[in-house]
This record gives C-alpha cells, sequence and structure tokens, in this order.
C-alpha cells in the first residue's frame, strides 16, 4: 500500500512537470509554490491523522514524505529533460550549465560575470550556453535580430521582476510600444540639443575638479560615477545631487549603486523573487522608492515654474501626465521614476 502511494507520488510530481512546470515561465512564483507545498503538507497531515488511527507525528511524517517523493518526480523529469532533450544542447558552454545557472553564478563569485563571458566566448565562440534556458550572444549581426523594433524577441526574464510598469522594465511589446511614444518627444534631435547646456555644466565641473588634482593620482571610476549620476540627476529632476561639488557619493545613489553589484552574479532568475520574500529585504530599495517619488514630487510642484528654453526629460513625462484622463496614468509616471 505505502509503495503504491509512493509510486503515485512520484507520478504525480512527473506529469506535474510535463504537463505544467514544463511550460511556460514559474521563476516569479516560488514564493506560492513554497506556500503550496506547506499547505499541502499541512493538509496531508490533518486529513491522515482524521481518517487512521496514526498520531499526528507519523501523520506529518507521512505526509511529508509524500511531498518529498512528489518534488522528486518534478526535478528527476526536470533533470532528465535538461540534460537530454532540452533543444538548446546543441549550444556549445560548460555542461553544468545544462542543469542550472547557479554553476554560472558561481564562476561570478568574484562580480566579475563580464570577465567571464568573455572567457567563455574565446573558449566557446560567438554563442554560449550560460544556464538551462539562458544563452550568451557575441555578434554583431545579433543586434539586428534581437534588440530592432522588428525583431520577434521579448526581453528575458530579468526584467519585470520589480512589479514596475515602465518603459524600460516591461515585457509587454504593446505596452512598450504606447510608453515609448510618451517619452520620445524627450529625446528628439531638438530636445538633445537643448540638454547639452545642461551637461555643459557638469563637464566644467568635472574638469575644475581633475585640475584640482594636480597631477596627482585620482580616483577616475568615483569621480566619473558622481559626474555622470549628477547629470543624470539634472536631467531626470532638474538638479544634481551636490555629489561632484561635495566629492560624496549621495546615500540614495550608494543604495542604487550597492544594489547593481550583484547583477556581476548573474543569479538564476528565481533568487530575486524569493530574496524580496525575506523581511527586512526591502528596507533600503523601499527608502529609494521614497526618495524618488519625493523627487518626483517636487519636480510636479515646480513643473509650471521651468523656463521652456531649460526643459529636462521628465517634462515631457509630466506635461503627458497632466493632460491624461488615464487614472492609472500617476502609477506608470512613478514606475518610470522609480526604475
Amino acid at each position: 500500500m505505502a509503495s503504491t502511494a509512493a509510486l503515485g507520488a512520484f507520478g504525480a510530481g512527473s506529469l506535474a512537470f510535463w504537463t505544467f512546470f514544463h511550460r511556460g515561465e514559474h521563476f516569479e512564483y516560488g514564493v506560492r509554490y513554497i506556500q503550496l507545498t506547506l499547505v499541502s503538507v499541512f493538509a496531508g497531515t490533518i486529513f491522515l491523522s482524521s481518517s487512521t488511527n496514526i498520531t499526528p507525528t507519523k501523520a506529518l511524517a507521512a505526509s511529508s514524505r509524500f511531498a518529498g517523493i512528489f518534488l522528486a518526480g518534478v526535478y528527476i523529469n526536470c533533470i532528465a529533460y535538461r540534460l537530454f532533450l532540452n533543444p538548446l544542447n546543441s549550444i556549445p558552454g560548460p555542461f553544468l550549465a545544462r542543469l542550472s545557472k547557479l554553476n554560472h553564478a558561481f564562476q561570478n563569485k568574484g562580480f566579475t560575470a563580464h570577465h567571464t563571458l568573455l572567457e567563455m566566448h574565446e573558449r566557446y565562440g560567438k554563442f554560449v550556453r550560460v544556464g538551462p534556458n539562458d544563452v550568451s550572444v557575441s555578434d554583431v549581426d545579433g543586434i539586428e535580430v534581437i534588440s530592432s523594433a522588428k525583431s520577434k524577441c521579448t526581453k528575458s526574464p530579468w526584467y519585470g521582476q520589480d512589479g514596475q510598469s515602465s518603459l524600460q522594465q516591461t515585457r509587454d511589446r504593446a505596452f512598450h510600444d504606447r510608453r515609448r511614444r510618451v517619452w520620445a518627444p524627450a529625446f528628439s534631435d531638438k530636445a538633445i540639443r537643448g540638454y547639452e547646456t545642461r551637461v555643459q555644466t557638469y563637464n566644467d565641473l568635472l574638469i575644475s575638479k581633475l585640475a584640482e588634482s594636480e597631477g596627482q593620482p585620482i580616483n577616475a571610476t568615483n569621480i566619473l560615477n558622481l559626474y555622470s549620476f549628477d547629470t543624470m540627476g539634472d536631467l531626470a529632476f532638474g538638479k544634481d545631487f551636490g555629489m561632484l561639488e561635495k566629492g560624496d557619493v549621495h546615500w540614495a545613489i550608494k543604495i542604487l549603486t550597492d544594489g547593481l553589484d550583484v547583477l556581476g552574479l548573474q543569479l538564476p532568475h528565481w533568487i530575486l523573487p524569493l530574496a524580496l520574500a525575506i523581511p527586512g529585504a526591502l528596507k533600503e530599495i523601499l527608502q529609494l522608492v521614497d526618495f524618488c517619488t519625493a523627487q518626483l514630487r517636487n519636480r510636479i510642484a515646480v513643473h509650471d515654474k521651468t523656463d521652456p528654453e531649460r526643459r529636462d526629460i521628465t517634462h515631457t513625462l509630466i506635461d503627458h501626465y497632466q493632460e491624461s484622463d488615464d487614472q492609472n496614468s500617476s502609477g506608470l509616471y512613478s514606475a518610470e521614476i522609480h526604475v
């Protein structure tokens, strides 16, 4: 009886893989699947203890065992598929890349994905398998095929994990096209020429800071980061963060750059949703979002007072927001700024 039930649990897990987990994307539902597993074990414990004469402890052990066998069915079939049936197996790359992208993340443990990928392309060629469903392409012809407006490709699962619907993060092509039309005037030839005077202010300040070094070595990465974020702050919100002048990194920018470091690991997509579910994991991110929201509100407050000849990038977006009857425009606007 027990062996029959175990075989049934394994078969159910196998069936679940081929009919459900094998299809579509599931990386963002890790927390839900964990919750569902725990609820199933709990429900199974109650059922066994109430319908048989076994103790709750033994019922819990039996329910957990069946859940484990079910998961074994899922994962054994998943491993078999990845090793032998995945159509990407014809693409060269490390053997372990067939099983999990964790191997690639381990290779990048020094936050050096750019060096790792360069070495892999030198070894394997223009197309390299870096994960079960991930291929790195280093081919100039791939730009047109993958990233052009005519491309049939969509953005990878890395995008959209923050839940914000923005031009940059969305994976919905129709939504992207609508948002791109809103943003387009901010990047017209006329608009870009208008930004030159704003950027020149920071060019001059950067040159003066370099001159102050009087020939002494400086940290080029640091000073260029200060310059870049001050320039972006002015173009986005109409004012800089004062970092280049003070020589210090603004706390909000530090949260942002620290968070970007982890990108060097190129972790599997399913890890981020699980990490964000940890209590307290969103503390600094929420602080950054609150800061962006405050900057946005301040920029909207002075919108009508800004010089039409000194428009920033956000000017176009605010115009659209104020003229729109879309009840979701506020949320969409916030998403653009947060991202």
